[in-house]
């Protein structure tokens, strides 16, 4: 069975590779995948977690907020941050 499309979702720690903060070569791995599978004629949709450690680190925040408000604060700061760098 030959697929159309895929839907991956990437979860914050593969993005830091278990680390507090985001890991570029894994990153790069990623989106190396992602770019053999539309080379092969597939449609991949990404669904990515991760704004949030994004955010820690453009903020050089250093725990990791408890309180929802902390937690979209940071999210609103890294999401961009991710997608820039996908």
């Amino acid at each position: 069975m030959k697929y159309k499309r895929v839907i991956v979702k990437i979860g914050t720690s593969t993005l830091t590779s278990g680390t507090s903060v985001l890991s570029l070569p894994r990153l790069v791995q990623v989106v190396q995948q992602i770019s053999e599978m539309q080379t092969n004629g597939i449609q991949v949709i990404l669904v990515t977690s991760g704004g949030i450690a994004a955010g820690r680190e453009a903020l050089d925040f250093p725990d990791f907020p408890k309180f929802v408000p902390s937690k979209q604060m940071l999210s609103s700061v890294g999401q961009p941050r991710l997608m820039n760098i996908y």
